[in-house]
């Protein structure tokens, strides 16, 4: 027999009482700094030094090595031809893929305890109740107080340390250096655009007032809206990092502009502790919210509507959240646009945006070096986002706009594909990005829209993408064609 002299000195080591080091005994090292402050945040002082004294719910989330695996089963399902198209994962199928090894875990919550702190563990975090005078110890930190230009008010730490072999297993502490995403009030006091040919052939008061009748109209979605595919289990999911929509709007807003959802409910369900409290919303934040419930509920409806309460964890933690649910939305709305500095082109949209790049943006030459080339492009699609109506505490706007009112728009008409989808025995949508440019913006589900430019967050001189043929970084690949997308999706997807 062959022992090697790895094998036989191992006995000699544990006599002699060798006990590896525990982790959390390195020393510690800076794990994440923000380098700025979001615009519309100030420092402002802690004049009643409330905050040593604060308890907060301290979370580590986890490195799950089973993401890399999970991304590439998700591309498998999702793209067309794939063998694998549309074989979705059981909710215990992702908790096995996402589970964190027990070992991180374990050395986590031994840290912890050296501190003295009792932790518990929900799928990937541990977490522990503690003040924030005790977090500043325990993270090498200092947490200040800031306010947003909406008055709200928040403790951040702008950096904060770890020990050094626990930075291979902690992906992010929470509430740390990250700032709430809140938005201002939309100024009611905007321009009237000039009037569209389209919406003038639909109703000249589209043009003024985007209702759910103009969209419906607009998308050729008016013959479904009234008579849905029975599909109990379709589901619509909407996140929005402020407050809860409220019913007294939801009402007023249906009675107007959706009389025929009038007593149109949704569900609320709470991540992390958040309020499902209507009553508890600050009114200064409610309009978004407002906004997405209104309209999903206006085109989807009687299909279940989620709102999703969520104070504190961010868009990342919000998605790994709601697939842990053992029954969750079949779709979820989302938004923005540009070109990512962080994540990479995707495979699924490589040809189509590297063809805009190439060969077809009279912008390419005049943006360089204020984009990264090779990062993730958006938007994918682009839906009506001028003027659309909603009630916020009471009052009628029909001046919203922007990207937060596109996405329940787009998102709503895919849950009627689905519900239609499901009824025939058919698979949900999941994943769409794949199938969009494959088969939906190639093969005419969409509009493509040839006319009109976007500008950056950040406005330097002239820069802008404009809309182009095929796929562009002003409006994706383009708006809805309700009956072309569901007779594409259809006829192409298992």
């Amino acid at each position: 027999m062959y022992f090697s002299k790895y094998t036989l000195l191992l006995p000699v080591l544990l006599g002699l009482g060798y006990v590896p080091a525990a982790r959390g005994s390195s020393p510690y090292q800076v794990f994440d700094t923000l380098d700025h402050i979001p615009d519309d945040w100030e420092e402002i002082p802690d004049t009643q030094n409330t905050l040593p004294s604060t308890v907060i719910e301290l979370e580590f989330s986890l490195d799950q090595p089973g993401i890399p695996q999970l991304e590439q089963l998700t591309l498998d399902m999702s793209t067309p031809g794939n063998p694998s198209y549309g074989q979705h994962l059981t909710p215990e199928e992702m908790d096995a893929i996402l589970e964190v090894p027990q070992s991180s875990v374990a050395a986590v919550q031994s840290w912890l305890e050296s501190h003295g702190f009792n932790s518990t563990v929900r799928n990937d975090h541990v977490a522990i109740n503690i003040t924030i005078e005790d977090t500043e110890s325990l993270l090498q930190t200092t947490y200040k107080l800031y306010r947003h230009a909406t008055g709200r008010t928040a403790a951040v730490a702008l950096s904060y340390s770890l020990p050094l072999d626990l930075h291979s297993i902690v992906e992010v502490v929470e509430p740390t250096n990250g700032f709430p995403a809140l938005k201002r009030r939309r100024n009611l006091n905007v321009a009237k655009p000039e009037p569209s040919r389209i919406m003038k052939r639909i109703d000249p008061t589209c043009d003024d007032e985007m209702t759910p009748s103009c969209l419906a109209v607009l998308y050729k979605y008016e013959d479904w809206t009234t008579d849905f595919p029975v599909a109990p289990e379709n589901k619509i999911a909407v996140y929005c990092d402020h407050n809860i929509p409220q019913t007294a709007d939801i009402n007023k807003y249906l009675a107007e502009w959706a009389p025929d959802k009038v007593g149109a409910t949704y569900e609320c369900i709470s991540i992390h502790g958040s309020s499902c409290n209507e009553s508890t919303a600050d009114p200064d934040e409610t309009f978004e919210s407002n906004f997405d419930m209104q309209h999903t509920l206006s085109a989807t409806w009687p299909y279940k509507n989620i709102y999703y309460s969520d104070r504190t964890l961010g868009y990342s933690r919000f998605l790994r959240r709601i697939i842990m649910e053992k029954s969750f939305a079949r779709t979820i709305e989302w938004g923005g646009s540009g070109f990512s500095k962080f994540l990479p082109r995707h495979s699924w949209q490589a040809t189509a945006v590297n063809n805009y790049l190439d060969n077809k943006s009279p912008d390419t030459q005049d943006n360089q070096g204020w984009f990264v080339r090779s990062g993730r492009a958006y938007p994918d699609v682009a839906a009506r986002a001028n003027r659309a109506c909603n009630y916020d505490q009471g009052k009628r706007d029909c001046f919203f706009a922007g990207t937060s009112a596109s996405t329940p728009i787009f998102a709503s008409i895919i849950t009627l594909i689905n519900g239609d989808r499901i009824s025939k025995g058919k698979k949900p949508l999941g994943f769409l990005n794949p199938f969009l440019y494959s088969i939906a913006g190639p093969q005419g589900g969409l509009t493509d829209i040839t006319g009109g430019r976007v500008e950056g967050c950040v406005q330097v001189g002239d820069k802008r993408w404009r809309a182009t043929e095929g796929w562009d970084a002003a409006t994706g690949w383009g708006s809805p064609k309700f009956h072309a997308l569901k007779k594409l999706a259809n006829d192409n997807l298992p």
